[in-house]
């Protein structure tokens, strides 16, 4: 796989860890008519610079000689969804209107920029995955970080021409990752709490992930690497794998693969 961290910030100016030095550059849609750095961020420009984002992401898309991504680890903040009906009439988009943001989705290549445009106007998060071959992973403050199985030299090159500024790196600091002692993480909830009340940490052997990922019933490209929810239901196929006993009469679960971080 080949990494990429791409941004707008200028790459010529920061330090030994990569960290931004420059200027003050605004971060985020919601600074729109804001003061940053001595100049007004404009809704023109804040467009401007996220087209180039949802730009970039295509054009690696492309060259990944892919027919589609995975919707990972996704969620929708429905409360800023009816925000933008209101207040924030300017970041709406028709597209938005019932949009099913839901894990495993199928995204086709005309659905990606409705999802960046999400992600990064605070609605929603969510990683564009097909496991072992394309990544897009969108972190705070406009990093983003996009990985593809195919070389895309030309491509970062255009991709620089159009204003961003494209590093390549070891990997997503987003990435799932599994690691070699194939840990599993249990969180265990009372029902009558919202804090964790015990944590279980299971080794399992190194084929483990797929069995799992079948009792979600998610696709073969999803990579399953993030916090799940364990529903009731999945109670007697999960124990004939994970050597746990569940108690959904008194406990919620989530379970947490291997590796995985926010």
């Amino acid at each position: 796989m080949h990494h990429y961290q791409i941004t707008k910030y200028d790459k010529t100016l920061r330090g030994d860890t990569g960290v931004f030095l420059g200027p003050d550059e605004w971060t985020d849609a919601s600074e729109i008519g804001s003061l940053v750095g001595g100049k007004i961020l404009d809704l023109q420009e804040y467009l401007r610079v996220e087209n180039l984002y949802i730009d970039a992401v295509l054009r690696l898309f492309d060259a990944s000689n892919l027919s589609y991504l995975r919707l990972c680890c996704a969620g929708l903040d429905k409360k800023d969804l009816n925000k933008l009906l209101t207040s924030k009439r300017h970041l709406h988009d028709s597209a938005f209107f019932d949009f099913d943001f839901a894990e495993d989705r199928k995204i086709l290549r005309q659905e990606i920029p409705t999802v960046i445009k999400l992600i990064l106007r605070n609605i929603a998060w969510a990683r564009l995955e097909w496991s072992g071959k394309f990544y897009a992973h969108f972190g705070w403050d406009y990093y983003m970080y996009v990985g593809s199985h195919e070389a895309a030299e030309n491509i970062i090159d255009e991709i620089e021409a159009s204003g961003l500024y494209a590093v390549e790196i070891p990997d997503s600091p987003y990435v799932s990752r599994n690691k070699s002692t194939n840990i599993i993480h249990i969180d265990r909830y009372m029902k009558t709490s919202e804090y964790v009340d015990e944590e279980f940490e299971i080794e399992l052997p190194s084929e483990y992930l797929l069995p799992l990922k079948n009792i979600w019933g998610f696709s073969s490209e999803h990579p399953f690497l993030g916090n799940w929810k364990v529903d009731p239901e999945l109670k007697d196929a999960l124990e004939e794998i994970i050597d746990h006993k569940f108690d959904f009469d008194h406990y919620v679960y989530n379970l947490q693969t291997a590796g995985w971080s926010d």
